[in-house]
């Protein structure tokens, strides 16, 4: 007898010992024993600060969210299926949807804080305690990795793989954690000031700011649950490591039913952890990857049929509400994603059509209902409730999209789909996906692939001012990486079949192998990176406590305090996130020329229609930096880009629009120092009184 089956005997033992109505209380206790210890290291985050450093509360304080994203997930997942359990995995992603939906009716009405994000994971947390202890005493059954064993592949073989996965994934979110270097373009100036400014107004309006119109926040909301506890350099986490961690909860939970199930979980969960994956910046990557891996889940399982029409319209509405609010150019493909699956069960399955019609509809209904709140504050940001489908105040001439020949579009699309970053053997997975057959739970597959190509195309369409790949990539990272996880499963799944699925799991396997050939420096790279970074938390001062930092801080504080508490503010600034949202309301000028409320900002006529155009919307100070130390607000760089030459194939002409702008709104904003009062003047940032003329010396 193996020691696995005798483990198994060892669990049954004890799980028959049960007293009384509730079963034994020593089991429930243990199932609940997590939460609980959880819920007491919360406590214990004050004195961990102080004696460890901020790496060590914000290690807390995310495995707390995790704890209670599975608390929320488990909870409604009883409410909604009774009787089923998904895995720790799909709890959490269920979690982490029904938070992006509560927090998006809170910030229609300002109320989101920090003490709501305490309270609410608190009460996760207490759900899962709940579930714990109300859920039948079961023994465990080691059905799921006992067939690896008994195919002669071995005990300690299987222990040592999952240990050297689980270790990396342990690595993975630890590099997360201590990566404290963040994007100066995107981060800097733009999202980890988004996240503040939710903790601090209770919503995300930010008219001026082309950053918060390229998603509907539900990212900025998760960087937020950390913000509020957690270390203000810790907002790495939530995509590297928070979201890693759930998705490995989502591939090892995956419901196969064949021989090979559990060697593509372990061929998945390798890819996964191997990916050369370093993050362009804070926005949704991987993130975007959970939520359209739990969508397949979720298609793909069994529940959908045996389930009921609006239990199964909640749970699919709540899942892709959440995966729209975290980018924009993720809506096309999660609808064709849904509606794919929908139309083609609709078609195959005569006998209960009319069911899954009703149930198609409701999806629909149920999706608007949870994005409508997000949708609401879109348009109190930028007069539309879909970007970019419906414009709203954005200057459509501003150049993010451009225009290209046909020839060179098509050789665009082809240079992405055979070189897509970071799946370097993305075309073998279409044709695996291809091979599987079409049938019941393989719907969902294929509707991921069609959803995949689709998203993939209009990427490549629209986006034709781009002219780097990695640039692009990161757009459509989310559904090529989710639809790889999704195909390698299934090709497990359905190889005993027969020969042709056969060929799918081979295809996979080999674009495993290829995947880790040829990515093989980069993962390295990326894992050293990892190490490194947790090795200078050990060795090094931690950031917040450094006195570069707290001069920074020192300095902003200081420029702001020149304002009036309670006026507006319009900041174009480098380091948006230590702009205090309580004092001052604050609005983003992060990219001049994208956006601006209407009747819009008067461009090229001069400071002064400038001065009028911001005094009629309420804006009476602002706040600025011009200066070649600045990332972004550099004069010299600017011009460079507007006199760079054409090139032949009109690609890549972005930045030379954007510098018309840019530089235009430098000389306005320099010409409007001369005629107004000075606020605030030192290290090329200014403070200016628009209302109140007062000649000085020019910056």
């Amino acid at each position: 007898m193996s020691f696995v089956e005798r483990l198994g005997q060892a669990r049954s033992f004890v799980g028959r010992l049960r007293l009384g109505r509730f079963g034994t209380p020593a089991i429930r206790l243990a199932r609940a024993l997590p939460a609980i210890v959880a819920t007491y290291a919360y406590f214990r985050i004050p004195s961990v600060r102080a004696s460890r450093g901020e790496f060590y509360a914000s290690a807390i304080w995310s495995a707390l969210l995790v704890v209670s994203y599975v608390g929320w997930g488990r909870f409604l997942g009883a409410r909604l299926f009774p009787g089923r359990r998904f895995g720790w995995g799909l709890d959490a992603a269920f979690g982490i949807a029904l938070s992006i939906a509560v927090g998006g009716v809170l910030m229609t009405m300002r109320k989101v804080s920090a003490p709501f994000v305490v309270a609410w994971t608190l009460a996760g947390i207490a759900a899962l305690c709940f579930e714990a202890l109300r859920a039948p005493a079961k023994a465990w059954r080691p059905r799921r990795w006992a067939a690896l064993v008994r195919r002669k592949v071995g005990l300690w073989s299987v222990a040592a793989a999952l240990f050297v996965v689980f270790a990396l994934f342990l690595v993975r979110f630890g590099g997360a954690l201590s990566n404290i270097d963040f994007n100066p373009w995107d981060d800097n100036m733009a999202y980890r000031g988004f996240a503040r400014q939710i903790l601090d107004s209770g919503t995300l309006v930010e008219p001026f700011s082309y950053h918060r119109i390229g998603s509907l926040g539900g990212q900025s909301l998760l960087h937020a649950m950390v913000l509020a506890v957690g270390g203000a350099t810790r907002l790495h986490v939530v995509d590297d490591g928070i979201c890693m961690l759930v998705l490995g909860g989502l591939v090892v939970g995956y419901e196969g039913r064949r021989r090979m199930t559990r060697a593509a979980v372990l061929l998945a969960l390798v890819m996964l952890v191997t990916l050369p994956h370093r993050p362009h910046n804070i926005q949704s990557e991987l993130s975007g990857v959970l939520f359209f891996f739990a969508l397949f889940r979720v298609l793909d399982s069994e529940m959908l049929p045996r389930g009921r029409p609006i239990a199964n319209a909640l749970a699919v509405g709540m899942l892709a509400a959440a995966l729209c609010t975290l980018r924009q150019n993720y809506m096309l493909p999660c609808a064709a994603f849904v509606a794919f699956h929908y139309a083609s069960t609709v078609v195959a399955e005569r006998g209960t059509r009319r069911r899954w019609i009703v149930e198609t509809v409701a999806v629909a209904l149920a999706t608007i209902l949870f994005l409508l709140p997000w949708a609401i504050v879109s348009f109190q940001t930028a007069r539309t409730f879909f970007y970019p489908v419906m414009k709203g105040t954005t200057n459509p001439e501003f150049g993010i999209l451009g225009k290209v020949g046909k020839s060179e579009e098509l050789r665009w699309m082809i240079q992405n789909f055979f070189f897509c970053w970071p799946i370097r053997a993305f075309p073998l997975y279409v044709l695996a996906a291809i091979v599987v057959a079409h049938r019941g739970r393989t719907r969902a597959l294929h509707a991921l692939l069609f959803a995949t190509l689709f998203g993939f195309a209009t990427l490549v369409h629209f986006f034709q001012a781009f002219d780097l790949i990695d640039s692009l990539a990161r757009y459509y990272f989310a559904f090529a990486v989710a639809f790889a996880l999704a195909a390698t499963l299934k090709a497990g799944e359905e190889t005993s079949r027969r020969r042709g699925i056969t060929l799918a799991f081979a295809m996979v396997a080999a674009c495993g192998v290829i995947q880790v050939f040829d990515t093989r420096d980069k993962v390295v790279e990326v894992l050293n990176v990892s190490i490194t970074t947790m090795e200078k938390e050990r060795l090094d001062k931690l950031r917040a406590n450094d006195m570069t930092w707290l001069k920074a801080d020192d300095f902003y504080h200081r420029m702001q305090e020149t304002v009036p508490a309670g006026e507006r503010l319009l900041i174009m600034a480098d380091e948006t996130f230590r702009f205090d949202g309580k004092r001052n309301q604050i609005w983003n000028y992060d990219q001049p020329g994208a956006m601006s409320p209407r009747p819009g900002l008067p461009y090229f006529q001069g400071p002064e229609a400038y001065a009028k155009y911001f005094l009629s919307i309420g804006v009476r100070y602002i706040s600025f930096v011009i200066s070649e130390k600045s990332p972004e607000y550099k004069v010299t760089y600017w011009t460079s880009r507007r006199d760079e030459p054409d090139k032949k194939t009109g690609r890549g002409l972005q930045y030379k629009t954007h510098a018309r702008y840019y530089l235009d709104a430098f000389d306005a904003l320099g010409k409007l120092a001369k005629t107004r009062k000075i606020l605030f003047q030192e290290s090329d940032y200014w403070v200016l009184d628009l209302a109140t003329r007062e000649p000085t010396q020019a910056p």
